[in-house]
């Protein structure tokens, strides 16, 4: 009678070192024993695919590439648009003016565009690196420079196109 341990006949209780250990040429057939591709090999020990600390230093870099386009953004809004005003002032041509200024919008908006969803891969990535990282320092200072570095960069923005609007 079998109690169900490596084939042990009888009522003996298994060795402890007995019950967690299996032969793997018992569970392979004699084709596969006789094959040396099949005997038991090392299994290498590797670093993860993804280190999450670069992974963080990745979303920082795409954080202040949305922070750039939002300002370079900002700037050339305001520029065209200081350009429409001007010509509505001078020329009375509101037509013009007014396609300018929609242009200047829609270049604007654009930016904008491109920049938040640069922006939130950029939330994703951190906070996959802020879960998975250890240690956790760096991954959560860049987690959140990435939700308040494009608030400041929104804040300069505005500055520089009030500046440049003259308000």
């Amino acid at each position: 009678m079998s109690n169900g341990f490596n084939g042990q006949m009888g009522n003996q209780a298994p060795q402890p070192n007995q019950m967690y250990q299996q032969n793997p040429m018992q569970q392979m057939n004699p084709a596969q024993q006789m094959n040396p591709m099949y005997q038991q090999q090392p299994v290498p020990q590797g670093k993860p695919l993804v280190d999450k600390s670069k992974m963080a230093y990745t979303a920082l870099g795409m954080c202040v590439l949305a922070c750039i386009l939002i300002v370079v953004g900002y700037f050339l809004a305001a520029r065209d648009g200081a350009v429409a005003m001007e010509m509505l002032w001078s020329d009375l041509d509101f037509e013009v003016a007014e396609e300018m200024a929609s242009a200047a919008d829609t270049k604007r908006v654009v930016f904008l565009g491109i920049a938040a969803l640069l922006n939130f891969a950029a939330f994703v990535m951190s906070l996959i690196a802020l879960i998975k990282a250890r240690p956790k320092m760096i991954p959560a200072i860049i987690f959140a420079a990435v939700i308040i570095l494009p608030n400041i960069a929104m804040v300069i923005g505005n500055t520089i196109q009030n500046s440049i609007m003259g308000f």
